[in-house]
């Protein structure tokens, strides 16, 4: 009897750890699940404002010199997609969500910086700078999808693959003469 009670209050003692662990799990991630809700509210009207405001003004302002369709990359910086501002180009990520220190877009178009003023011939107005500020400090939400891995599409050519050495069958080489025959005495002397 003393052992069915040692075996029982060990499984309560196993009980009670289980249940704390699980308590402190449910504590531990509570408030990102409150993270995840607000973003998912603030997403519809994030996606909203870059709808309304942004996407617009890339389109005008920026894509003529910053996306795939135009076939140009200067500055190794493509604004069409959203990976794309991230990353950023030559100079640093374009786009950093919340950061408005570190994103080179906005120091770009408010001619913060004499070398990086874009668009290059006139300085955006000051509402639609605004805009792009409040955009970023929201965390920059983007619901564009990459199109493509970089400027052009690429495509494979087989025929020109099959040239490759590596795909081309062995071909037995020929022994090259040796001056004194005497010394090598099978092929693997030489």
């Amino acid at each position: 009897m003393n052992s069915s009670c040692f075996l029982f209050k060990r499984n309560t003692r196993a009980a009670q750890a289980t249940k704390a662990a699980l308590v402190a799990a449910v504590f531990a991630l509570l408030p990102a699940a409150v993270c995840v809700a607000q973003n998912t509210q603030t997403d519809g009207a994030g996606i909203e404002f870059f709808e309304s405001k942004i996407r617009p003004a890339l389109v005008k302002h920026c894509y003529e010199c910053h996306s795939n369709e135009s076939g140009e990359s200067k500055g190794g910086l493509l604004l069409d997609t959203r990976d794309a501002s991230h990353q950023g180009g030559d100079t640093g990520a374009a786009v950093v969500p919340g950061k408005l220190d570190d994103s080179l877009l906005i120091k770009a178009i408010s001619y913060e910086d004499s070398s990086l003023e874009m668009p290059p011939k006139y300085k955006l107005d000051d509402e639609v700078i605004d805009d792009f500020r409040k955009w970023i400090k929201m965390g920059a939400p983007d619901p564009r999808e990459a199109k493509t891995s970089g400027l052009a599409d690429s495509t494979i050519n087989i025929e020109a693959g099959r040239e490759f050495w590596a795909y081309k069958k062995p071909k037995q080489g020929k022994v090259p003469e040796f001056p004194a025959s005497a010394w090598p005495v099978t092929d693997m002397g030489l």
